[in-house]
């Protein structure tokens, strides 16, 4: 499931969610809520400059910084 904003879904469904992904929002009281299911400050999300850059937590490990490759990048990825 996906969406910007996390009040799509119920508490219930947002505890029981394994992984969650976010990236640049376009507000700050989405970067608010956002930030509270990953347990950082709302302005670490704000401060997103680039695509592909956001913040994934699985389960009850820390949240990370990410970038997210696109899909065509990976597409033409010739590899070793």
């Amino acid at each position: 499931m996906s969406s910007q904003l996390t009040s799509h879904f119920g508490d219930d469904f947002l505890g029981n969610m394994a992984t969650k992904i976010a990236l640049k929002p376009l507000k700050h009281e989405i970067a608010r809520d956002n930030a509270r299911e990953l347990s950082i400050h709302p302005q670490e999300l704000m401060s997103i400059k680039n695509p592909g850059e956001g913040f994934v937590r699985f389960s009850n490990e820390e949240t990370k910084k990410v970038w997210i490759e696109p899909y065509e990048t990976k597409k033409t990825y010739k590899g070793a």
